[in-house]
């Protein structure tokens, strides 16, 4: 359901009349405890309570796990191609391993 701008669109719905545009849109939330079996089916995230702060926590919390996988996978990169450089260049002039 992206517009011409590209633009990602975000639908709540709860019942079973909701399920074809929560299956279409990009991010669809389910509110609300007495929704449909295919309502919850269709919707990529699903809230029990009908409270748009919840769904504001979600997505922050989301986010910050996003930006804490994004660090953690930049260190390990670093960490490792740092030591393999270390390694590669004292193995060609020791001609044994550094670790061992």
């Amino acid at each position: 359901m992206m517009n011409a701008l590209g633009d990602s669109c975000c639908v709540t719905g709860n019942y079973h009349e909701d399920t074809a545009v929560l299956r279409e849109a990009d991010v669809g939330v389910k509110m609300g405890a007495d929704s449909s079996f295919s309502a919850i089916d269709a919707s990529n995230i699903v809230l029990h309570e009908g409270v748009m702060e919840n769904l504001m926590n979600a997505i922050l919390y989301g986010r910050n796990m996003i930006v804490n996988v994004r660090k953690f996978i930049e260190f390990e990169l670093t960490c490792n191609l740092s030591i393999i450089i270390i390694i590669l260049i004292t193995s060609s002039l020791n001609k044994e391993s550094p670790f061992s």
